[in-house]
């Protein structure tokens, strides 16, 4: 599966055809609806949201704006400063919100009761962030939506293919006049990420290429730099596109 996934990914030429790609690996994990949208301000995520692609219906997109939800929305300013993908119910409004029963609905209550209506009981938030030249900033997220309870755990390859998707169709825009040169990792660095693909984690990596986890911190920093990265997971993502590494 995880080779499968990023081959398609590296053949994959425009937006259009990942998209569909991440639908369907979502709905294999019990998503029924995708939502991409970036963020155009940092400092106010809620009232700069731009929709990029989505399955939701649109009677429930005009219904949750109507209400003016996005101004309230607690996943999309954990999304903000967040990098690892959360769950509803991870936002302590929604999770205290879904307990109430009686008494005047607080926002949060009533942003579920709208999903409910709609047949969305749970759902995931993959949070993407991309660095580009002169640290210029954009974040965006994948929302997932499910109609029963519970969330499974997001394999670490469906993490990247939600950072390819935004890579791929929102570039983050250079500064006027700049140049990127194309990176040069070294073969140390290059097997770092490899294993970092495949949902390793630092200490699992320190012993796969039998150095200390210091080093390994190390081999993840020059990543981070060489590929202008913010986190592992974009260095990942563009170290694939880029045919640095081949999961």
């Amino acid at each position: 599966m995880l080779s499968e996934a990023f081959e398609a990914l590296t053949d994959a030429p425009n937006d259009d055809d990942l998209f569909p790609f991440l639908q369907g690996h979502a709905a294999s994990l019990g998503y029924v609806d995708v939502h991409f949208a970036v963020f155009d301000r940092l400092d106010d995520p809620t009232n700069a949201q731009r929709v990029i692609q989505t399955t939701l219906p649109r009677a429930y997109r005009v219904a949750y704006h109507a209400a003016r939800f996005n101004r309230d929305d607690p996943t999309l300013r954990r999304a903000a400063v967040q990098q690892t993908p959360f769950g509803w119910y991870d936002c302590p409004e929604l999770d205290q919100a879904r307990a109430l029963r009686r008494g005047r609905k607080p926002v949060a209550r009533r942003m579920l009761d709208l999903a409910a209506a709609y047949g969305f009981v749970d759902g995931m938030v993959v949070p993407t962030h991309i660095v580009g030249a002169d640290n210029i900033r954009q974040v965006g997220m994948v929302s997932l939506y499910r109609r029963v309870p519970g969330c499974p755990d997001l394999p670490c390859w469906f993490r990247f293919l939600c950072q390819m998707l935004h890579e791929q169709a929102v570039p983050c825009p250079a500064a006027a006049g700049s140049t990127r040169a194309d990176p040069v990792l070294n073969d140390r660095v290059r097997h770092c990420l490899h294993w970092a693909a495949r949902g390793k984690s630092r200490s699992e990596i320190a012993v796969i290429l039998g150095v200390s986890h210091a080093t390994v911190d190390s081999y993840v920093r020059d990543a981070l730099d060489g590929l202008d990265a913010v986190n592992t997971t974009q260095a990942v993502a563009r170290a694939i596109r880029g045919g640095l590494i081949f999961p």
